[in-house]
């Protein structure tokens, strides 16, 4: 991740510092203004104001007074997730007086600019490199896919309960990694997912 110390990514990191402010300042502001326990947002997943808050105190903070690039994948991880699920309060509470969403996009397209060309990097240079990291970041998930797998495979067609599995998009890329050099085939650029 040294790319992200010098030329034009450095810039872009400083342009997310400044913005990563001003996101900050328009969320605190909304909460000072809005009764949000009379809100009709519906939260997802046992979420609420206060763990949306206390979710994006942590994760801008962590960004002051420079990103550290591990941090770019957890943000656009909880971004996208936000966006998904908490879209609409989202963009109420960071919505600059006269702006729109005009700093919620451009915080958007900050992350996700250097998510991508992070996003490469993330996983190793070389072939063994990447097989390490996606055995230390996603190898347990793997291991319980694997194991329920084979209880389907022993139980010789018996109904199974569901299980659902959830995890953060940088995980299915090491699994995909994983996945690619079990089967001796060259894995693609890992790519964002859109779920």
């Amino acid at each position: 991740h040294r790319a992200l110390i010098s030329g034009e990514l450095r810039a872009e990191a400083e342009r997310l510092v400044s913005l990563s402010t001003r996101f900050l300042a328009s969320l605190t502001s909304y909460y000072s203004r809005v009764a949000l326990e009379q809100s009709d947002q519906r939260w997802c997943c046992s979420d609420s104001p206060a763990l949306f808050l206390q979710r994006w105190q942590q994760l801008l903070s962590d960004l002051q007074p420079s990103v550290d690039p591990s941090r770019i994948f957890d943000l656009h991880d909880a971004l996208k997730y936000d966006l998904v699920h908490n879209g609409r309060f989202m963009r109420a509470a960071i919505s600059e007086p006269g702006t729109g969403d005009g700093l919620l996009e451009g915080f958007i397209g900050c992350v996700e600019g250097l998510y991508s060309r992070l996003a490469a990097t993330q996983y190793g240079d070389g072939e063994e490199e990447r097989i390490a990291i996606a055995l230390c970041q996603s190898g347990h998930l793997l291991a319980m896919i694997e194991h329920d797998l084979r209880r389907i495979r022993d139980t010789g067609g018996q109904p199974l309960a569901l299980r659902f599995y959830f995890t953060k998009e940088s995980h299915l890329n090491t699994i995909s990694t994983l996945l690619h050099a079990a089967l001796g085939q060259a894995r693609p650029e890992p790519g964002e997912l859109d779920y």
